[in-house]
């Protein structure tokens, strides 16, 4: 009789438990999945937080070779598919419409990936369709409008990365330029060049951030018709430059 009765009294602590686990874990789920729902804005798919931050930067302020084109779309399409999590990725374009602001053509959030995500509360493969639905196709329809040529009489490189950083959030910029600075305050450009010390003071001057970048990566545009030495000057003074303003600085070739 007292072995039957503890056995009971056991079993019965088995299921109450068992039962506040199971009330637990749905009470859990709902308020995941509720704040999936309702903590972002519909149309940039952004959480109403900052989320850390993929800052673009293309300079369509000279011609790009049809192969150029192609590399930086391949290289956009490759950056948006390894976003983190509700990171953001904001693209600007610096041509003859933007003068000293950069345009803004680009500015979501990745809203999740399929295997981003756990099976256990949301599907996968439904996931998966509304990233490329809403963020995906979006991203190409605008990466196909950059194949339009561009021109301007300006290049301000330097005032475009101190104009696009937002301190109060992680970013990371990416720069498609041949960081040929070009502006009223400092240019690369002309036949008197100026000593390298005064070119990186006074772009260290219009750097200025409150909070340094991440991470910059400099994919570097080869122009035929800049003289090798003066590129090689240009390449010095940003490789001064950019550690300033950045914890972490790469440079790659398109």
């Amino acid at each position: 009789m007292i072995k039957d009765r503890i056995g009971e009294d056991g079993r019965g602590m088995v299921i109450i438990a068992m039962t506040i686990i199971v009330i637990v874990t749905a009470g859990l789920v709902m308020v995941y999945l509720h704040s999936r729902r309702r903590d972002y804005d519909e149309e940039t798919l952004c959480r109403k937080y900052d989320d850390p931050a993929c800052i673009v930067l293309i300079d369509k302020t000279d011609p790009w070779t049809r192969r150029e084109g192609e590399r930086l779309a391949a290289e956009l399409r490759k950056t948006g598919k390894g976003l983190a999590l509700f990171e953001r990725l904001s693209i600007h374009i610096m041509d003859n419409e933007s003068g000293y602001h950069p345009v803004t053509v680009f500015d979501m959030c990745n809203p999740g990936r399929g295997d981003q995500v756990s099976a256990i509360y949301l599907n996968p493969r439904r996931i998966e369709k509304k990233f490329v639905d809403s963020f995906q196709a979006p991203l190409d329809r605008m990466i196909q409008r950059l194949k339009i040529q561009g021109e301007a009489k300006f290049s301000p490189i330097a005032e475009s990365i101190a104009c696009l950083r937002e301190p109060e959030r992680s970013e990371r910029l990416i720069i498609f330029s041949d960081m040929m600075q070009h502006s009223d305050m400092v240019s690369f450009y002309g036949r008197n060049l100026q000593g390298t010390e005064r070119l990186i003071g006074k772009i260290l001057e219009i750097c200025q951030v409150e909070r340094p970048y991440d991470k910059i990566t400099v994919y570097l545009i080869h122009r035929p018709e800049i003289p090798f030495a003066r590129m090689q000057r240009v390449k010095e003074v940003w490789r001064h430059v950019l550690p300033h303003i950045a914890k972490e600085v790469s440079w790659k070739y398109l």
